[in-house]
Formats: C-alpha cells, sequence, structure tokens
C-alpha cells in the first residue's frame, strides 16, 4: 500500500467520506468532475483499494482523513 498521497488527493478523499459526488467534488475544489475521477483512479491504484469506498475505508483506519 502506497501512502504517498498529495493534499490534493486527500481532500477529494475527506469529500467522499462526506458523501460528495464526483461532481459535488469538483464544484467544490473548482476542479471538473473528469479531473477529480482522475484523483480517485489514481488514489484507489495507490492504496490497492477496490473502489471508492474502499479507499475511504483506507484512509478513516490510517488516519489520513476524518
Amino acid at each position: 500500500m502506497n501512502s504517498s498521497l498529495t493534499q490534493k488527493e486527500l481532500r477529494v478523499l475527506s469529500h467522499s467520506a462526506n458523501g460528495l459526488t464526483t461532481k459535488e467534488i469538483g464544484d467544490q475544489m473548482s476542479l471538473s468532475p473528469f479531473t477529480i475521477k482522475t484523483h480517485l483512479d489514481r488514489i484507489m491504484k495507490k492504496l490497492g483499494a477496490l473502489n471508492r469506498t474502499h479507499a475511504v475505508a483506507i484512509a478513516l483506519r490510517s488516519g489520513w482523513i476524518r
């Protein structure tokens, strides 16, 4: 598992943990939904996560987000 997530990736995960959709995260961060999807794909690859929910669970357990 690679824990070298960027601050932006951690912010995306935090918004995901709060239940925001890809579009809502994009609106919050002034980024396109496509860019958010790219961030999520990279996050899942770095963490070895099966999906977005799994990535959030890993980050919560690891204490990277609240």
